[in-house]
């Protein structure tokens, strides 16, 4: 029996839930089998390998096999960081929703709509210049009102008075403006560097790397013991 259509999951609907799905994928490159994926350079991953292999000398297939694993763990590691960070990007360059405008730079409601769409844009910023016309704008929106017969100049006057309120609060508030959006910003990059399978993802690959990296040095460090005994054996012969 399929699901009623209301019931079938299409994915997130919610701003919160949409950047939670954005880091999802990013575990799946750093559990993946092959060591280069599509879209990789292979002789970057083999570049760190040859480096590997020169730092640790392995002597036999053991030591080989777990510089080998050495270098894919570090391999996975970095797509892990740089996929992290692309995505973190994604999330942060992301509008401010009318509703995280409001709650996080407490613009007036009234106000909150153009202000959003200002920023959606990438005009908040202004001169002096320019709040000084959008001043005189208001001022003269103002001071003369339309005749009441004539509705389509009503209805102009009152969206530009909107959007010269809009200007001039944004102004006038610049400063706590550039704070409040830091802010946002903050909490966004907090919210995406909490993402659970992300974070699962980072600790997984650390500890298989810092469980390979205990075994090459066992075996180095019994290849040192064996070599030291065979020595003093000799010179006690």
């Amino acid at each position: 029996m399929s699901m009623p259509r209301r019931e079938r999951s299409g994915g997130p609907r919610t701003v919160q839930g949409k950047r939670a799905v954005a880091f999802n994928a990013l575990s799946t490159g750093a559990y993946a089998a092959t060591s280069v994926l599509p879209g990789e350079c292979s002789d970057d991953y083999h570049a760190l390998l040859g480096s590997l292999q020169k730092d640790f000398a392995p002597r036999n297939a053991v030591e080989a096999l777990l510089v080998s694993d050495l270098a894919n763990l570090l391999w996975k590691k970095r797509r892990l960081d740089a996929a992290s960070h692309q995505a973190l990007l994604g999330v942060l360059n992301q509008p401010l929703s009318e509703t995280e405008l409001h709650e996080a730079l407490c613009i007036p409601q009234g106000t909150a709509p153009v202000a959003a769409a200002l920023y959606a844009s990438k005009s908040l910023e202004m001169s002096e210049a320019e709040a000084l016309h959008w001043a005189q704008c208001l001022e003269t929106v103002r001071s003369n009102p339309p005749s009441a017969q004539d509705g389509a100049s009503e209805l102009n006057q009152m969206q530009l008075e909107l959007e010269a309120e809009a200007r001039v609060w944004l102004w006038q508030h610049r400063q706590a403006i550039a704070a409040g959006l830091e802010h946002a910003r903050a909490l966004r990059t907090l919210a995406a560097m909490e993402q659970p399978g992300v974070a699962r993802a980072a600790d997984n690959l650390n500890r298989a790397l810092f469980r390979t990296l205990a075994e090459l040095r066992k075996l180095k460090d019994w290849h040192l013991s064996v070599q030291t005994t065979l020595i003093s054996d000799g010179e006690a012969g």
